[in-house]
């Protein structure tokens, strides 16, 4: 454990003393849902902020909140206080909700910007009002390709375009060497073009 994680832990330790929490988190282990209302006044502005700061989104912020705290109401058998306090045990799952959250997004806004280039190539759209008839149309195509993919390239390339994980994730994730990784999504990338290469060429047309 490191000093950092330690000190979080000591600080909020101490707040917890109180032996109310105690109660409270037992009472949502029974299914009390007033409890987990409790839970919620007493750490949501904190947990909100932490979200927000990670996020810079108010109502992304606000979605990891309950996310969270609907996840400590079917998790709260899980809750061990031996490795820490109710407040480290939510403020772990915020923090790390919302970094899944911003790689999503980081991954997604990639994507979109090479789709923006090849369509200043001659492949992608002309801002015509057809465009998002269009773009549901080829959202569709791509789903069809992918379910046309071996089911190991395509789960490595969903984890990365739809879960927003790297490729040195994608090896974690699945136990698996990062060049065997690398293979199937050069692999499963390359048939994609091919199947999609008719559909691009009829748009430039």
């Amino acid at each position: 454990m490191s000093d950092s994680w330690r000190r979080v832990a000591l600080a909020s330790s101490l707040e917890d003393v109180d032996s109310t929490v105690g109660e409270i988190i037992s009472r949502v282990q029974a299914g009390d849902q007033a409890a987990l209302a409790e839970l919620y006044d007493r750490y949501a502005d904190t947990l909100l902020a932490l979200a927000y700061r990670i996020l810079r989104d108010r109502a992304e912020a606000e979605d990891v909140l309950l996310e969270v705290l609907e996840r400590a109401w079917r998790e709260a058998d899980r809750f061990d206080p031996e490795r820490g306090s109710v407040r480290v045990w939510l403020t772990v799952m915020v923090r790390s909700r919302a970094l899944d959250l911003l790689r999503v997004r980081r991954r997604r806004e990639r994507v979109a910007a090479e789709a923006a280039r090849s369509g200043d190539e001659g492949v992608g759209f002309r801002g015509t009002a057809g465009d998002a008839s269009e773009l549901e149309d080829l959202r569709r195509h791509v789903v069809t390709a992918l379910q046309e993919l071996p089911p190991a390239q395509r789960e490595a390339i969903e984890l990365a375009y739809y879960g927003g994980l790297s490729q040195s994730e994608i090896a974690a994730r699945l136990s698996l060497p990062l060049g065997t990784v690398k293979t199937r999504m050069r692999d499963g990338l390359q048939k994609l073009r091919v199947v999609l290469r008719p559909i691009h060429a009829g748009q430039a047309l």
